[in-house]
């Protein structure tokens, strides 16, 4: 089953603001919240981790600070520029004799096959619908940061698809964050996709996203429910059209099905109003200036490093409206 993580803004307010204590300077207006129930100390690989009840963690290489929640709360500040507001950070690392609480490989496992144990820390921050991560370390001689997947509002998860025995990452495309959102304020159109280790990063991995679809029986009882959803009204609007409808219809894509999505989306219209061909052309028209969409279709395998969050998207929108 993939682990996903998933930390929501109702959780980011419980963050506790605190007087840090590490022994580097953190942003005073910074706060944090771990998962981790209680204080713990752990050495693992030679590195020891020390977790506090306020929320704050250290790693450490012998007498060496090599990494801490204030370098955490760095990678935020890259990924929110531009965002006036103070960021509160959840975090969450995963011991391998606690399976309860895992949600990320644990702490020393090699994800990657090389042999080398790594550290895979979650984060969230406190934006609008914003925004889970992984920060990816070696823990070998030296302390060395290999990779960040930026998540969307669902996070990043993990799991081994092809059986190679090493996981791959999980989560989904927020270049259509914003667009045709429903009435919850995480319900917009975010496909899954799949990036894999290729030696030297996290790449997207087309061929692993491609599944047969459900029998045609199936998809037309789904179409059938969606196009009877009361969300349609007695008077069609735009906004009206079901989520479900393109959710389902771009699952069925980005698992290697276009026509098939395409065909699902015009079976879940609702036959109370006559197609919408300007509303799909729209929709077209996103997918073509969608850079995953343009590398899943091309089969390219587009660095991890890529990848935006929502958040990211939403503030570079902004920008060019200015």
């Amino acid at each position: 089953m993939t682990k996903l993580f998933l930390i929501t803004a109702t959780l980011l307010t419980l963050t506790i603001n605190i007087a840090l204590a590490a022994e580097k300077p953190c942003a005073s207006n910074a706060s944090y919240h771990s998962i981790v129930d209680a204080q713990d100390k752990r050495l693992i690989a030679g590195y020891e981790f020390t977790i506090t009840k306020e929320g704050t963690f250290t790693v450490k290489q012998g007498d060496k600070l090599v990494y801490s929640n204030c370098d955490l709360y760095d990678e935020v500040i890259e990924e929110t520029k531009g965002l006036n507001e103070t960021v509160g950070i959840a975090w969450h690392i995963s011991f391998a004799d606690d399976k309860s609480k895992q949600l990320e490989p644990a702490v020393g496992e090699d994800i990657t096959g090389d042999g080398v144990p790594k550290l895979v820390i979650s984060y969230s921050y406190h934006a609008t619908h914003c925004c889970g991560s992984v920060v990816i370390f070696e823990l070998g001689k030296e302390f060395k940061k290999i990779a960040k997947i930026k998540g969307g509002s669902w996070g990043v998860g993990f799991k081994d698809i092809n059986g190679d025995k090493l996981p791959e990452a999980i989560l989904t495309d927020n270049n259509y964050f914003g667009w045709h959102s429903g009435d919850a304020e995480l319900d917009y159109p975010n496909p899954p996709i799949v990036f894999g280790w290729n030696g030297t990063e996290y790449v997207l991995r087309p061929d692993l996203m491609r599944k047969d679809p459900p029998p045609l029986p199936e998809l037309e009882k789904q179409a059938k429910l969606i196009s009877e959803d009361k969300k349609w009204g007695d008077k069609y609007e735009v906004k009206n059209i079901p989520v479900a409808l393109i959710q389902n219809a771009m699952r069925l894509m980005y698992k290697g099905h276009e026509e098939l999505g395409w065909k699902f989306a015009n079976m879940a219209w609702s036959s109370k109003f006559p197609v919408d061909e300007v509303f799909f052309s729209e929709w077209r028209k996103l997918m073509a200036q969608n850079p995953v969409w343009q590398a899943i279709i091309n089969n390219h395998a587009m660095p991890a490093s890529e990848i935006k969050t929502a958040l990211e998207i939403e503030i570079a929108r902004k920008n060019n409206h200015k």
